[in-house]
């Protein structure tokens, strides 16, 4: 019944919007290195000195994970780590939020400043489950695992390649859709702006 999920052109959705969002919250991480520690800073719980290894650490990670999922290599694994690091940033989120803390948390470094609310928390459901879909079905199309494993079922693969496959024509729209779709979780309300800015700059009101 929800075969559709699993269908190619959704699992490369998946992949590249999932992968977008790692590559840029590894990237603005990169760039912001001490607000990335600071915001470790007040979680109690947390060893001292461990916002200055994850402020080291994670940055790399994210991007790692990132590109290997819009790449498509060590897809399944890639997409298991994702899960992992989208539960442990949701259980930030939500303790954060259980106290009454709304100041921005540096969940994209640089690039976004705005405040922390539940739509971070949902954000973050949604782009697990899109993991999930790439974690359970993908088949290798367009991407580097399909080319290294041929076609065949492996490790690689969950499944084999689609029996078939979609028209070239159609995976356009369908990266242009994720990259859109990555600038609006990335900035959020920010993206919004820079839209009804340009517009207005353009002459529409």
């Amino acid at each position: 019944m929800f075969d559709f999920l699993f269908s190619p052109l959704i699992l490369l959705f998946a992949r590249i919007c999932v992968g977008g969002v790692f590559v840029a919250s590894g990237i603005g991480k990169f760039l912001d290195r001490p607000g990335t520690e600071a915001g470790m800073a007040h979680y109690l719980f947390l060893p001292r000195g461990s916002g200055k290894l994850i402020a080291t650490f994670f940055p790399p990670l994210e991007l790692a994970v990132g590109l290997c999922l819009v790449f498509g290599l060590l897809t399944r694994l890639a997409a298991f780590g994702a899960i992992l690091l989208f539960a442990l940033f949701t259980s930030l989120i939500i303790y954060d939020l259980a106290r009454g803390r709304t100041e921005p948390c540096h969940c994209f470094g640089k690039l976004s400043s705005e405040k922390l609310t539940p739509m971070a928390a949902i954000r973050n459901v949604f782009l697990m489950v899109l993991a999930l879909l790439v974690l359970l079905g993908f088949d290798g199309w367009l991407a580097v695992d399909g080319t290294l494993s041929g076609g065949s079922p492996s490790f690689l693969l969950a499944r084999a390649q689609p029996a078939t496959v979609p028209d070239a024509a159609n995976v356009v729209p369908v990266v242009l859709l994720s990259l859109v779709a990555v600038i609006v979780i990335v900035f959020g309300g920010q993206a919004v702006s820079m839209v009804r800015n340009t517009l207005r700059s353009m002459g529409f009101q």
